[in-house]
């Protein structure tokens, strides 16, 4: 009767330990999906509270761009110093509010003027010569600006609003798409190269004459009567001395590399330019229409 009722009092015990071992493991399983749900929230507050400050520091840039003369912002001194228009970074420091607090090393600012991309709605050589230096083969490259052509020049022709609406085209893929993307654009207007991205450049010039642009544009000293000089290009007046008004903006952190990409209209003519409209708010991974 003793030997049965310590086997029971074992039994009790070890049923009471495995209820306290599940009970132990079912909390410890809950706190680290409480802890995992805590740090998912707190993750996106951060990237909401980035987002916030990145649009807030994005009107900043603007209304550095409304209230200064741009001649004067190329200066050291200056909010914006290296003003440019293809595409080199420009470290903006911000002014200390709380609607800046995240961006503690200011922003990487980036703007492309527009009307020095190739527009892919012409499908001209240039285009070609894009896809080339893309490095697709000059014979794939010929067929696909035949191909694009067609597409164009049909009776019931709608011209490309987006640059990723040429994969419905043959032979254009998402691939060479992303590699051309940085030098096209969908808008049809006049074309200055002045501004034209680097890696532009040898399209439009001699190797020697891109590489000297570059150059000069590394050390801030790169005039854009010197492309109207070596292109032989004449627009008329104020074309090479200004971009047009269309410009793509990068607002970027220096520190977590978060990027906010918008596309804005300027009026570059005026003393103190001003904004005509706002075209996208969007993140770096989404399209942006109309580009």
């Amino acid at each position: 009767m003793s030997k049965l009722h310590h086997h029971q009092q074992g039994m009790a015990l070890f049923q009471v330990l495995l209820i306290v071992a599940i009970i132990s493991v079912l909390l410890l399983i809950m706190s680290n999906t409480t802890k995992g749900q805590v740090d998912r929230a707190l993750a996106l507050q951060k990237q909401t509270e980035k987002q916030l400050a990145l649009h807030s520091a994005a009107n900043y840039l603007d209304m550095l761009m409304l209230t200064n003369d741009w001649s004067d912002m190329l200066r050291e001194d200056k909010p914006i110093a290296g003003l440019n228009f293809h595409n080199y970074v420009m470290r903006v420091q911000l002014p200390n509010r709380q609607a800046y607090k995240s961006l503690a090393e200011g922003i990487d600012v980036q703007m492309q003027n527009i009307g020095s991309l190739v527009g892919v709605n012409q499908a001209n050589d240039q285009l070609r010569d894009v896809l080339v230096r893309a490095g697709v083969h000059s014979i794939e490259a010929n067929n696909m600006i035949l191909t694009l052509r067609e597409q164009l020049y049909r009776d019931d022709r709608l011209y490309f609003q987006h640059i990723n609406e040429l994969t419905s085209v043959p032979g254009w893929t998402s691939a060479i798409i992303e590699r051309i993307r940085p030098y096209v654009t969908t808008k049809i207007m006049p074309f200055n190269g002045a501004w034209a991205p680097d890696g532009l450049l040898p399209v439009l010039l001699t190797s020697g004459q891109a590489d000297t642009i570059t150059a000069l544009r590394g050390s801030g000293e790169y005039n854009p009567r010197l492309y109207e000089e070596f292109s032989g290009q004449d627009t008329g007046f104020g074309v090479s001395l200004y971009p047009s008004d269309e410009q793509r903006v990068t607002v970027t952190d220096p520190i977590t590399g978060e990027q906010l990409r918008r596309g804005v209209i300027y009026a570059t003519h005026e003393k103190h330019p001003r904004t005509i409209e706002y075209k996208r708010y969007l993140r770096e991974e989404k399209s942006i229409p109309n580009e």
